[in-house]
């Protein structure tokens, strides 16, 4: 189930447990359909497109993805952003306003995320069945990485669906998102999907408040040194898939990264 860390996609030696999931491109599907959009400023003030899809006979129920929808007036819109914060405006409605003045309009646009999640039915803290979204697989292009682009697509579907599951098997940076962005933005619990309950909050260094160890050292020898230095200070369980069985959940929404 995970967290069980594995090595970067982009390894030049790839460990035998790398991430394998190709979502550079648009995952395979009889039809797709598109359900809406959404606009973001990420850190270094690019308008990002958000399209969310519904997959029909597809590995994965839904995607998002980001494309990056280039200025003819760089530093205008920078200048923009920067007065629409000072006025108050929400991320969403900064992302809305900068996409109506149009300065996209006839310029290059880039894909630069993208991230496909299923259903994934977890019991509440009251034992109630309910629905939740697991995260399946998540690309992101090098030259975006770092602004906020992952983090406000994920708190846009907590805000949509109320519960997010961490992805099955994690990089070093996806784990990373989930141990410290995630928890700036709303509340990460860790999930025993085996007795199907909430163990405890997830706390500073990786680890759960009382002291519930979430990620595991992962199952391929040859990548464990390595990600013991990538994974620095945070806490770690060293039995390869002893977290097979833990996912981390993000709940109660900020949409402000």
């Amino acid at each position: 189930m995970a967290p069980s860390l594995i090595g970067q996609a982009n390894r030049l030696i790839p460990e035998i447990e790398d991430y394998s999931k190709v979502l550079s491109e648009m995952p395979r599907a009889t039809r797709i359909i598109a359900l809406g959009e959404f606009y973001f400023i990420s850190r270094g003030f690019d308008l990002i497109r958000f399209t969310e899809y519904e997959l029909v006979d597809s590995a994965y129920e839904r995607c998002i993805v980001g494309e990056c929808l280039e200025s003819c007036d760089p530093d205008y819109q920078e200048q923009e952003v920067k007065r629409l914060k000072r006025a108050g405006y929400t991320p969403l409605e900064i992302g809305a306003e900068i996409e109506s003045y149009k300065l996209h309009v006839g310029q290059p646009v880039q894909t630069v995320f993208r991230v496909a999640y299923c259903e994934f039915p977890i019991k509440d803290k009251s034992g109630v069945k309910v629905s939740a979204k697991q995260i399946r697989g998540v690309f992101t292009h090098a030259d975006y990485m770092g602004l906020g682009i992952a983090s406000f697509a994920y708190l846009y579907l907590v805000d949509k669906y109320q519960y997010l599951v961490c992805d099955t098997l994690q990089t070093v940076k996806g784990a990373t998102l989930w141990a410290v962005s995630m928890r700036k933005h709303g509340l990460v619990e860790i999930y025993d999907t085996k007795n199907e309950n909430f163990i405890e909050e997830l706390g500073e260094d990786a680890c759960g408040v009382s002291g519930f160890i979430p990620w595991d050292i992962g199952k391929s020898d040859g990548g464990q040194m390595r990600r013991r230095e990538e994974w620095g200070t945070n806490k770690i369980n060293l039995t390869p898939g002893a977290c097979t069985h833990i996912v981390n959940i993000l709940s109660k929404r900020s949409m402000n990264p």
